[in-house]
């Protein structure tokens, strides 16, 4: 080989890790930069994946113990109590009273709900109440109380 050759072949190779070496750190420092994990917590690939806890409706597992009414003079005001019969502790808990006439025909609703998260077999008692201004409360004759909807939130 003449030295033309040889000087060909140190430069050319001279160029290209020249070429190559800024490349591969900046392929190494983008990798660094994003996958950076200063203040980053690590979590379990399924830790947040199962949303089943809280959209599972654990309505079933609240009872009404008992309820009455106490309603007059078109003020609507149901008094009573639920109790969670399950084993998870339950919260955002939805009531409705149904309220029908002597034909069983339904008439009027009203609704509360319950923010405190009951423990299991721990009570709680409610009022559902409305003064239905500017509306006359329907004659009726029968009240239920039941649970509509209730999470583990």
């Amino acid at each position: 080989m003449s030295s033309s050759n040889t000087s060909k072949i140190k430069n050319g190779f001279i160029i290209g890790v020249g070429f190559i070496l800024p490349i591969a750190l900046g392929i190494w420092l983008g990798d660094k930069l994003v996958n950076y994990s200063g203040d980053r917590e690590d979590y379990e690939v399924d830790e947040y994946s199962d949303f089943s806890e809280i959209t599972t409706d654990y309505a079933k597992l609240i009872a009404v113990e008992k309820f009455s009414d106490k309603s007059k003079d078109g003020k609507i005001n149901i008094l009573g109590s639920i109790i969670n019969k399950g084993k998870v502790a339950v919260g955002s808990i939805k009531l409705e009273a149904e309220f029908f006439n002597s034909e069983g025909e339904f008439v009027q609703e009203q609704s509360t709900y319950i923010s405190k998260k009951l423990e299991p077999n721990e009570s709680e008692n409610f009022q559902i109440s409305c003064t239905c201004k500017g509306q006359l409360l329907p004659e009726y004759t029968k009240v239920t109380v039941r649970v509509v909807s209730a999470h583990s939130f």
